[in-house]
């Protein structure tokens, strides 16, 4: 019975979601969390910035009002398409890309803004290395797997727990510290809840090319 009532909980899930976003246009998180207002209060007024896996540029478009210049892509060129109709700005620029290979070379941006990505990468510690060779700082949202008690239940159950069938892993606190320690960023500061929000600058160590 618990099996079956968690597999239910998923699909009603999914199935809000979709109507969710057929209803407002959008996926209400961008409407109901506040972790557009994390990303934009870490963005200093005129700087540069990098939104990596932009999705439809919800995010991206509210960025914009308080960067000079943003450069943002994502793997689907759906997406793609979509935020370059619905949220075109003289100061964005869209493109088609992978996080890992098609980051934008020559270029060094103020702040890199990293919104449910790293669990997403097979490889995200050396993602994050690259990563110090272009930007000074990294904002970075995960799913927090310590705060979540179905996930928690799913584990113990031996059922399938990730939150999405594209992520490689889910994260912790422990798990995502030792991911930024490792790839040279230094953490100022960190918020815990349902989700990990960090804000890191670019430490000293050398980096991967």
């Amino acid at each position: 019975m618990l099996v079956l009532s968690i597999r239910a909980h998923d699909f009603i899930y999914r199935k809000m979601s979709a109507l969710g976003m057929r209803y407002y246009g959008l996926h209400p998180k961008h409407l109901f969390d506040d972790f557009h207002k994390f990303f934009t209060d870490n963005i200093p007024q005129g700087s540069t910035v990098l939104d990596i896996g932009c999705s439809r540029g919800e995010l991206t478009a509210d960025l914009a009002l308080k960067a000079s210049r943003v450069v943002a892509y994502d793997i689907s060129s759906s997406n793609i398409e979509f935020a370059q109709k619905r949220y075109n700005r003289r100061n964005i620029r869209y493109f088609v890309g992978e996080a890992t290979r098609n980051m934008p070379q020559g270029e060094e941006f103020d702040v890199a803004v990293c919104s449910n990505i790293l669990e997403h990468l097979k490889d995200p510690e050396n993602f994050l290395k690259k990563l110090n060779n272009i930007s000074r700082r990294v904002l970075v949202r995960v799913p927090n797997l310590d705060n979540n008690w179905i996930l928690g239940v799913k584990k113990d159950l031996k059922m399938k727990y990730f939150l999405d069938p594209q992520h490689h892993r889910e994260y912790t606190t422990g798990s995502i510290k030792r991911e930024l320690d490792n790839a040279g960023w230094i953490i100022e500061t960190m918020e815990v809840s349902s989700e990990i929000r960090i804000a890191a600058r670019r430490g000293v160590r050398p980096y991967a090319k």
